[in-house]
C-alpha cells in the first residue's frame, strides 16, 4: 500500500497572493478544513510538506493558501502538482469503500478465475466509479458495483469479479 494519498491537483494561481486553485480528488471535498499539511512530490520523488494557512471553497473546487507560497508567480510553478496526504492523516472510508491508489495495480479476475489484467485507472461516474483494467493491449471497463465486483483484496492486491452480460464482449 501507498503511504501518501492524492487529494488534489493544483490547477492555477487565484489571485496575487500566493492562493492555489485546486480540483479535489476526493469524495468529501470538507476533509481540506482538517488538513494541517499536504505534500507534493518532488522531481526525486521525495515527499514535500507544505503547512496550509487557510482554505476556502468555490463551486467544486478548493482554494489553499500555503505557508510559503506567497505570491502568485511561486503559486504558478506548483500548476498542474498534486497534492498529497500521509495515509495516516487520510479520511477513514466507510466499509466497502476503498482508496483509489491502492485499488490501481490490483489484478482482476473473473470468479472463474480468468485474468483480466490490472487496474491502470479509475473514473468516477457520479453513481459509481469505472475500473479501467488493461491486459497488454486489451482494456475493459469495469464497473465498481456490488453485482460485479465480488471480493476486494487490497493486502493481497486482488480483486474478484462477476461480469454482467455483454462485459467481456
Amino acid at each position: 500500500m501507498q503511504q501518501y494519498l492524492i487529494v488534489g491537483q493544483i490547477l492555477k494561481p487565484h489571485g496575487v497572493h500566493g492562493e492555489l486553485k485546486v480540483k479535489p480528488m476526493t469524495d468529501n471535498i470538507e476533509r481540506f478544513e482538517m488538513l494541517k499539511c499536504a505534500y507534493i512530490k518532488r522531481a526525486d520523488e521525495q515527499m514535500l510538506p507544505y503547512e496550509i494557512e487557510y482554505v476556502k471553497y468555490g463551486n467544486n473546487v478548493v482554494y489553499i493558501k500555503f505557508d510559503r507560497i506567497n505570491d502568485m508567480d511561486a503559486a504558478a510553478e506548483l500548476a498542474g502538482e498534486y497534492l498529497w496526504v500521509d495515509r495516516m492523516h487520510a479520511v477513514p472510508l466507510p466499509e466497502g469503500s476503498y482508496y483509489v491508489a491502492d485499488i490501481i495495480g490490483c489484478s482482476v479476475y473473473t470468479e472463474s478465475g480468468m485474468y483480466l489484467g490490472k487496474v491502470i485507472e479509475v473514473f468516477p461516474t457520479g453513481s459509481n466509479d469505472v475500473y479501467v483494467v488493461a491486459d497488454g493491449d486489451k482494456q475493459v471497463l469495469i464497473p465498481a458495483i456490488k453485482d460485479v465486483i465480488k471480493e476486494v483484496d487490497i493486502k493481497g492486491e486482488r480483486i474478484t469479479i462477476t461480469p454482467i452480460d455483454g462485459l467481456l464482449d
